[in-house]
């Protein structure tokens, strides 16, 4: 924080430690420091100095104003260089009083507890060996030429536990490879954690065209099956169903309140519709779903398109796990409209893209 900002900071922090303790959140007092200017050099050099990545979990910064290249240089800084998580937040933001402070500090606290590895909340999710992926790509905003990946993969039965890896890759350039290495490294990881590769794979595919299924069926699922085979030496490998959403679609669906005395009285369906006949291929098990709350205007589905499934779930079951995803988003406490892992494999690609345009760290 700049020392301007210092009474907002104090006082915040403060507020986080109240917060906090009804969720079960502590904090262990935070070192304080104070930029001398509000300028980009500044705010890096004073992060480069002073944060040890061996003794830091967490880096706070209260940004005096939104400026995009200030929050792009301590964003690289620390993504970059030192690989450990950050939070950052206007001064603004933080600079109220009474409950609506409180409620801006409990939002921070739940960002701030699941970067770093909390569970906020769960649902049941009965399905014990099942390790849930969501792939999605952004185009570097900075460097036209490249492309970054973003790969999430659940790492504990409730899909509460991701492991995450944001690839650059030049554009044009062949995806098989790229893709490949990221199933190795999360069914590495996820046989690690959990002693045993994974007996089904549920994967989502983001950001796909009309156009491009048979470019997906054609160049990203074998080298997927490859990796998977690696870990199967002796026994039939991982059974998966690779399904592509899209969320920017022109249908709507509409529910009658009132069908027998009058069919114009509609409303939005209400969450959790599924609808998967009529209107979809008549081969396949493809669906539409309404997964979150619209109270003003008309809801937008969202279609899913299973390509591939050798998974031996049964249609209902895809749905039903699709839905309860879709509460597990951690920066929000209702449903989103796709489940939450997507949301986290575009929230990894974009930052990336826009803001960092370079490799990660691998501790983070």
């Amino acid at each position: 924080f700049t020392h301007k900002d210092s009474k907002v900071a104090k006082e915040f922090c403060e507020v986080l430690e109240r917060v906090g303790k009804p969720l079960g959140i502590h904090f262990s007092p935070p070192k304080g420091v104070a930029v001398p200017d509000d300028s980009s050099r500044s705010f890096v050099r004073e992060i480069s100095a002073r944060v040890d990545p061996k003794k830091t979990k967490m880096v706070v910064v209260v940004l005096p104003t939104a400026k995009a290249d200030r929050y792009d240089a301590i964003k690289q800084e620390l993504i970059l260089h030192i690989g450990v998580p950050s939070q950052c937040v206007k001064s603004n933001t933080i600079s109220g009083k009474g409950g609506r402070l409180m409620s801006v500090c409990t939002k921070i606290v739940q960002q701030i507890a699941s970067k770093m590895g909390s569970e906020l909340w769960s649902v049941s999710i009965p399905l014990s060996t099942t390790m849930v992926v969501a792939i999605d790509i952004c185009h570097d905003t900075k460097r036209a030429s490249h492309s970054v990946l973003g790969f999430v993969a659940s790492m504990n039965k409730e899909c509460t536990r991701y492991h995450t890896q944001a690839v650059l890759t030049p554009k044009g350039s062949e995806i098989q490879a790229t893709l490949g290495q990221c199933f190795h490294n999360a069914f590495n990881e996820y046989t690690k954690i959990n002693g045993r590769p994974p007996g089904r794979c549920v994967i989502y595919r983001d950001g796909v065209g009309e156009g491009q299924v048979a470019s997906v069926l054609e160049n990203e699922i074998p080298p997927m099956e490859s990796a998977m085979r690696g870990f199967y030496p002796n026994k039939e490998p991982c059974k998966y169903a690779y399904i592509i959403l899209r969320k920017k679609i022109s249908t709507r669906f509409f529910l009658s309140i009132d069908p027998k005395h009058d069919r114009d009285r509609v409303q939005n369906p209400e969450p959790g519709s599924v609808v998967d006949t009529d209107v979809v291929q008549p081969t396949g098990n493809d669906f539409f779903l309404v997964s979150s709350l619209t109270t003003q205007g008309t809801v937008s589905p969202v279609y899913y398109h299973v390509i591939k499934d050798t998974s031996a779930l049964e249609p209902v079951h895809l749905q039903l796990l699709t839905y309860k995803l879709c509460h597990l988003f951690f920066n929000w406490s209702a449903t989103v409209s796709v489940p939450a892992p997507c949301v986290y494999a575009h929230r990894a690609s974009f930052l990336i893209a826009k803001s960092v345009h370079d490799q990660p760290q691998d501790s983070l």
